[in-house]
């Protein structure tokens, strides 16, 4: 379910780059697809820095989903007021785009974490089962 997830979800960002830079070049209207490539930078930007926590060898699993977060919230304000997506007073619909997605994301994780624990003790109930026969 997950890797059709993530492949609906590729295929709709690609869909949406490419529906905004055709019509801008036929039609010389360029702000949507500006839009769309300050947005692909932004979540460039995202993954590159939590592909460095991903380097942290933290305890606590959750603290590494907060860290993520932080820097998801804290690139997407930032490149947001650079780039003017939304006035200072209206910052707080940064906070209710980003945290429903990574929760999904989040909880997507979990379930996949969790058929795989499932998968993983299936095939150590079965290995104990041949080495008793």
């Amino acid at each position: 379910m997950k890797k059709f997830i993530k492949k609906l979800l590729m295929f709709f960002g690609l869909a949406s780059i490419s529906a905004t830079v055709i019509p801008a070049i036929v039609n010389s209207y360029w702000e949507a697809a500006i839009f769309a490539f300050q947005l692909l930078f932004m979540l460039l930007v995202v993954f590159l820095l939590q592909l460095l926590t991903e380097k942290l060898s933290l305890k606590i699993p959750l603290l590494k989903y907060f860290i993520d977060l932080v820097i998801t919230l804290s690139v997407g304000l930032s490149f947001g007021w650079i780039w003017k997506w939304y006035e200072p007073s209206y910052a707080w619909m940064m906070f209710a785009m980003i945290i429903p997605v990574y929760v999904i994301g989040y909880f997507l994780d979990i379930v996949k974490v969790k058929k795989d624990v499932k998968v993983i003790n299936q095939q150590i109930k079965r290995r104990r089962e041949k080495l008793r026969e």
